[in-house]
């Protein structure tokens, strides 16, 4: 909105402040200036143009009467505007009737007979020039005049016209009726755009003869010409909300509609209808013949209380230069338009008709004092600095896993939490949403294994490569007629060859390899774990595991998530070369243990200089036996030259029942010296002996 300074110094006396100190305490007061234009270059032809960019919720300052309310506020300055307190003119239901205005908060309408079209005087065409507003004739000006000072949109109709419209004389009456345009309509507006009306819009009809887009824009045919003689004008007030949406759906915006949509002043309504009626007598010699008007504008008083301590704790104290005492907050509040109803031991305030869209609460009071004031006359206050608010146990355990993969070459994904995914492997049991989204989104996701894996294979389809990702997110289950909402977080990776040891080139990863990541995880949060195959797991979906390598993840005898390798199924639908590995756990079962186990202390030991040896043994044993019992009998066996025991290769001969064979790869290194193939072999020996007595394998089994 465009504003004269000195149209400004007719309404308020802006005299001793200077533009640019205007424009500093405006722009602190929320009211951005988009521009600063000088025009005239005689003394008294001098002015200063003002671009202001009012906020959405801020409508009541969409006119000169609002902005100097809000100047005489900033500047603590007399501001006691004229406005009128009688009220409209006597009803004439004989020639005006009211047909239907279910829509209408108000509605005005007046008839004005013996009109002269002429120029407008000299002092109107020269205010409405000075902001950008282009001069018609006289009643046009008048209104655009009106709409600045009060804001407040007047409607005009030439009266014949529309007589001739609707194929009636003086002698019928108007039937006025606003309502919801059902059928088809193509209306040409007064800015010659053709607007096609299907629904949802409001229309204002004169004898069931469209003559506006309420609230927007008059008809063409209706037009003002040099030979009107009788107008009409219409005031009518709808829902703010009701023009936003009618604005949307034709992709419309008009002055009017841009103050109606924002809400207008309501407290002007009958100050502006008067003083539109008061120039049109004086400068077009106008009378009204007839008038009629309904309302609905009963609002509920809405009452916040608000107390000082709460205004200093928010805002800070303020600084020296800033008198803000009780009495100059009252009086802050006066100026804006609030009433004080109580000031003891808290301030209760009524909320002015004015400000009911945008002042609700005790924050948005202490806000205004806030602008008014300036926000830069408090004091600047910086919060202490806080050492002893370590992160959670929850915060740190994300911390940690986020930080651990990113490291490795992993990528953080988010997914929907009701996305159902492309390959669906929890088809079971859904979760179905009532009103979803859309078709593809309805239900819940009870893992984020399907979301991941969707991911993976729309990256890989569209030539993107293998994908390593992670995802934090929430899964959802129903127990027993109850719903859980859990915290989980999932890893999908594998394809990218993988280089174990310098001398050996590049391969995919195998399952224990894969295998190992978790491992070092579990490592890094110092928990525990175990490994066990239970087909009734609830992390466990035969559809998206391999048959055979995939394990529950355990802690203290409690399932935590699972680990394996994607089913062979799906790798050879979607033509995988390589394995593809995915784990899952619960973060909320994690956080548990976390907190009875802190972070391992790594110890930094001395690396020996010397080259390390390494054995293969192959072992059959009884499948119930697990791996990592064999492993720690090794270790159990005194040898400090034994560095490390790894598994690579875990085969089952179908046609043997319950046994598998192991294949175990066995470093050694000493610290002090090269070691001897003799050393190296019979600490081999050593170890095998061990193994056959402790798990009673046959010398045929040992290999």
């Amino acid at each position: 909105m465009k504003l004269s300074l000195n149209w400004l110094q007719q309404i308020l006396d802006i005299s001793q402040i200077e533009p640019l100190d205007l424009v500093n305490r405006l722009t602190l007061a929320g009211f951005e200036i988009d521009s600063i234009e000088h025009i005239g270059e005689a003394n008294e032809n001098k002015d200063v143009i003002l671009d202001i960019a009012v906020t959405a919720n801020r409508g009541d300052v969409l006119s000169m009467l609002g902005l100097s309310r809000e100047i005489a506020a900033i500047y603590n300055l007399d501001y006691t505007p004229k406005l009128s307190n009688g009220n409209f003119l006597l009803r004439n239901e004989d020639l005006i009737q009211f047909k239907s205005l279910d829509n209408c908060l108000f509605y005005s309408i007046s008839i004005l007979d013996d009109i002269r079209i002429e120029s407008s005087p000299y002092w109107l065409r020269e205010k409405l020039h000075s902001i950008g507003i282009p001069t018609e004739n006289n009643i046009k000006d008048i209104l655009n005049y009106i709409l600045v000072e009060y804001g407040i949109p007047i409607f005009v109709y030439d009266k014949n016209k529309i007589l001739n419209l609707t194929s009636t004389t003086d002698k019928n009456p108007f039937q006025i009726q606003v309502n919801t345009h059902i059928q088809h309509l193509d209306f040409l507006g007064r800015n010659s755009q053709e607007y096609t009306i299907e629904n949802k819009a409001l229309t204002t009809q004169i004898n069931d003869f469209p003559i506006s887009l309420t609230g927007f824009i008059e008809t063409y045919e209706t037009d003002l010409d040099s030979s009107t003689s009788s107008i009409v004008l219409e005031i009518v007030i709808v829902q703010a909300s009701q023009i936003r949406e009618t604005a949307t759906n034709l992709n419309i915006k008009t002055e009017k509609s841009i103050r109606l949509g924002r809400g207008v002043d309501l407290n002007l309504i009958q100050s502006a209808y008067d003083q539109t009626i008061h120039l049109i007598k004086e400068i077009s010699n106008g009378r009204v013949s007839a008038h009629n008007y309904s309302t609905k504008l009963v609002t509920d008083p809405r009452f916040i209380s608000f107390s000082h301590s709460n205004l200093i704790n928010t805002l800070g104290p303020p600084n020296a230069l800033s008198n803000l005492d009780k009495n100059r907050i009252e009086q802050i509040l006066k100026n804006l338009g609030f009433a004080i109803k109580q000031k003891e031991p808290n301030w209760i305030i009524e909320v002015p008709s004015h400000r009911l869209m945008d002042v609700e609460k005790e924050i948005d009071l202490i806000e205004e004092i806030g602008r008014i004031v300036g926000f830069d006359n408090f004091s600047t206050i910086f919060p202490e600095k806080n050492f002893f608010n370590p992160f959670s146990i929850r915060n740190r355990i994300i911390r940690e896993l986020k930080l651990f993969l990113l490291t490795n070459g992993f990528t953080e994904v988010v997914h929907y939490s009701f996305q159902d995914p492309i390959y669906d492997a929890s088809s079971s049991n859904k979760i179905l949403l009532i009103n979803p989204l859309t078709i593809d989104q309805k239900s819940i996701r009870k893992s984020i294994i399907p979301n991941l894996l969707n991911s993976y294979i729309y990256n890989f389809t569209q030539g993107n490569g293998s994908l390593a990702a992670f995802e934090l997110g929430r899964v959802f289950s129903l127990n027993e007629n109850i719903f859980l909402e859990e915290e989980f977080f999932s890893c999908i990776w594998g394809g990218y060859p993988v280089k174990i040891d310098w001398s050996i080139k590049p391969t995919y990863q195998n399952w224990f390899q894969a295998k190992n990541l978790l491992e070092n995880i579990f490592q890094l949060l110092n928990i525990k774990v175990e490994w066990s195959q239970k087909q009734s797991s609830k992390y466990f979906d035969e559809s998206l595991f391999h048959p055979l390598r995939w394990c529950i993840i355990e802690t203290e005898e409690e399932e935590i998530g699972i680990f394996g390798q994607v089913n062979p199924k799906i790798i050879k639908r979607f033509s995988f070369s390589h394995n593809i590995y995915v784990f899952e756990i619960n973060i909320d079962k994690i956080r548990q243990f976390a907190q009875k186990n802190t972070y391992s202390k790594h110890i930094l030991e001395p690396y020996s200089i010397y080259p390390s040896i390494y054995r293969d043994i192959n072992i059959q044993i009884s499948y119930h036996i697990k791996v990592e019992h064999i492993i720690q009998t090794i270790y159990k066996l005194e040898n400090s030259l034994l560095q490390s025991v790894s598994l690579f290769d875990d085969y089952r001969d179908v046609s043997v029942e319950n046994t598998r064979r192991l294949s175990f790869r066995l470093f050694y290194r000493s610290l002090e010296e090269n070691l001897t193939m003799d050393q190296v072999d019979f600490l081999t020996e050593r170890i095998k002996y061990n193994l056959q007595k402790q798990f009673q394998i046959s010398q045929n089994n040992n290999i």
